[in-house]
């Protein structure tokens, strides 16, 4: 969390913010945040809260 996390959100926050990000933002990001965001938060954290 400390070393790791560093490491990628400098060089590869900044790739991913700039290329990638505008991709990913417009179709893919849609994409994710209905049924993917709801999929990861209802089965996914009830079975790690418990």
């Amino acid at each position: 969390t400390a070393p790791v996390a560093q490491a990628t959100t400098a060089p590869v926050a900044q790739a991913t913010t700039a290329p990638v990000a505008q991709a990913t933002t417009a179709p893919v990001a849609q994409a994710t945040t209905a049924p993917v965001a709801q999929a990861t938060t209802a089965p996914v954290a009830q079975a790690t809260t418990a």
